[in-house]
């Protein structure tokens, strides 16, 4: 495969990808994560828990930061939106390696 037809491969795929109703409810999803001021303090606590917990010396101080961090990230993940979010950016993820996996694959063979 010569460069121009990789190219040309590449920007099909990524269009396709963006043209796709998993891709553009995933999008949805996102927008609906950042628009809530609940999900949104929620992450920024957890956050601001697993950063002390990586400052701090104390073992015990960091597995009580960490402990806490944790439930705070299962409360987000079992929100409804997070948890279909999740599951449609993993999917995506697969498409992609399995799709950049055959682009290589014909890259090599050439």
């Amino acid at each position: 495969m010569n460069n121009n037809n990789f190219t040309e491969k590449e920007l099909q795929f990524i269009d396709n990808v963006r043209k796709s109703s998993l891709y553009k409810e995933t999008i949805r999803l996102s927008d609906c994560i950042s628009a809530d001021q609940e999900l949104n303090a929620l992450s920024q606590e957890r956050n601001d828990l697993y950063i002390k917990a990586n400052k701090t010396d104390d073992e015990e101080l960091r597995h009580q930061y960490e402990v806490e961090a944790k439930k705070l990230n299962d409360i987000l993940i079992s929100n409804p939106t997070v948890s279909q979010y999740l599951k449609n950016y993993s999917d995506i993820r697969e498409i992609l390696s399995y799709i950049n996996s055959g682009i290589l694959k014909e890259i090599n063979d050439d």
